[in-house]
């Protein structure tokens, strides 16, 4: 009877795990009164039906720091994505968004480029035991310095 409650509690453990983190990012919008523009990303260790946990990509069992270390890198990845997406929508004057400013200008697509990678810090977040996620923030100076010559 005891074996049956812990298969139970485990798989109702496994599925709240699943639902709960069903998106990899979480929406959010840019503060400008704080200043940054933060994106958070999501990702989940992948268990096998033997309870294991296994690579995303190949399906082959990996040990729990390897699982752990490669959600985290697919965290950062959600995140990143998150953060892009909200820059695009970012609206620059009455009928400009950045994505328009970036499809048109190759030299605004090589320093928001430029700025992702030396401006983003990446803060990661210990979600549960199986959830790993990643906050990524940039602060909207950074935004303002690469656009101002626009």
């Amino acid at each position: 009877m005891m074996k049956i409650f812990k298969i139970l509690l485990f798989s109702v453990i496994m599925s709240s795990a699943v639902f709960v983190y069903s998106l990899p990012y979480q929406i959010s919008s840019p503060d400008w009164i704080g200043g940054v523009v933060r994106s958070t990303g999501y990702s989940k260790i992948y268990i096998n039906d033997a309870g294991l946990p296994v690579n995303s990509e190949t399906g082959g069992v990996i040990s729990i720091a390897e699982a752990g270390a490669e959600a985290s890198r697919r965290a950062r990845e959600n995140a990143i994505l998150s953060l892009v997406a909200m820059l695009n929508n970012l609206r620059i004057d009455n009928s400009t968004i950045l994505s328009d400013l970036i499809q048109n200008d190759p030299v605004i697509r090589k320093r928001i480029s430029i700025m992702l990678d030396s401006s983003v810090r990446y803060r990661d977040l210990n979600v549960d035991y199986l959830t790993r996620g990643t906050v990524a923030e940039i602060r909207t100076g950074s935004i303002i310095e690469t656009l101002n010559f626009v």
